[in-house]
């Protein structure tokens, strides 16, 4: 990298003041096991495998700095030095520091370094080149490749990220399976690997509820509806799985039903015009004209869209003469 993009990185962080984090430990240790007492906590994604230097793929606050510190085990050189070595001479480093620079890269990126994605990028497909059985790696790199542009090249890395690194915790998996279906559309692979994540613990509601998204994002309307009933039993003040199931039942005509679940989410989500929308239709639906235009008042007078607005008050109106 050229020296004035080098001193240009290099100023960013110190300006940002990241500052470092506490050495990962040695490859040849097992990371504590987390409590078992809560769905959410994370866990491995595959049980029968886990990587020493796995990292929430959210990043952490205390993301390692690029220049070296008191307490980094790679001495006086800092991870951005590192990582330029090439690959033989970086496997003959010290294990702690070749797991400090693993987790240093990942989280300098998390921090900001995607500021200028052509750095990003070529120091995470070094990254993924040094620890080809990491996926948090990739899966950064996959979200790189993704705002550059290029989407093939996204999914293909992403795939990478279950493929190469069975330890991915449920949360890891979650983001990296959110990534697919909304960014990349990949609904497919998405699915399969969302029931792959709730066989593993059924009791994962956000894993659930990603899972009946993706069958609703499909088409496949009575399975998401069954999903969506399996997270209200998980969690029953789910409002999220409640304005999903109103929509469904109320295309459905299952009218009474519906406008239960969207009233209760109407009233969670009282600051968004959408459930207010959905109500509106229902009652415009069931034939009863006044609620209707009763709650598509509502629905302008929270935000809705107005040439909505207008479009629907103009189909009520008409039906209602």
């Amino acid at each position: 990298m050229p020296n004035n993009k080098r001193v240009r990185v290099l100023c960013f962080f110190l300006l940002s003041g990241i500052i470092s984090c506490v050495p990962p430990q040695k490859r040849t240790e097992k990371p504590p096991e987390p409590p078992a007492t809560s769905a959410t906590k994370a866990s491995p994604f595959t049980p029968s495998a886990s990587h020493p230097t796995s990292t929430p793929l959210t990043g952490t606050p205390n993301s390692p700095s690029p220049l070296p510190s008191p307490d980094s085990p790679c001495g006086s050189r800092s991870s951005l030095e590192l990582i330029e070595l090439p690959v033989k001479e970086i496997y003959r480093l010290p294990v702690r520091c070749q797991a400090y620079l693993v987790k240093s890269i990942t989280q300098l990126y998390s921090a900001g370094l995607g500021e200028d994605l052509k750095i990003a990028i070529h120091h995470l497909e070094k990254l993924t080149e040094i620890e080809p059985g990491y996926g948090v790696g990739f899966y950064l790199l996959s979200t790189a490749y993704y705002k550059s542009g290029d989407p093939k090249k996204a999914y293909e890395t992403v795939m990478k990220a279950f493929e190469n690194d069975k330890s991915l915790s449920l949360h890891g998996a979650l983001v990296a399976i959110e990534f697919l279906t909304y960014d990349l559309k990949k609904l497919e692979d998405a699915e399969r690997l969302g029931k792959h994540l709730i066989e593993i613990d059924p009791r994962y509601v956000e894993g659930r509820m990603l899972y009946a998204n993706i069958l609703f994002e499909e088409g496949k309307k009575r399975e998401a509806e069954q999903e969506y009933r399996e997270v209200l039993k998980l969690f029953p003040k789910n409002a999220g799985a409640k304005l999903k199931l109103g929509q469904l039942l109320m295309e459905q005509k299952r009218y009474s039903e519906a406008e239960k679940f969207l009233l209760e989410a109407a009233d969670v989500f009282n600051r968004s015009p959408f459930p207010l929308q959905k109500l509106a239709e229902l009652y415009h639906a069931r034939g009863d004209q006044r609620k209707a235009l009763v709650f598509l008042e509502k629905f302008r007078e929270k935000g809705g869209d107005k040439n909505l607005y207008l479009q629907l008050k103009q189909e009520f109106l008409k039906n209602r003469s």
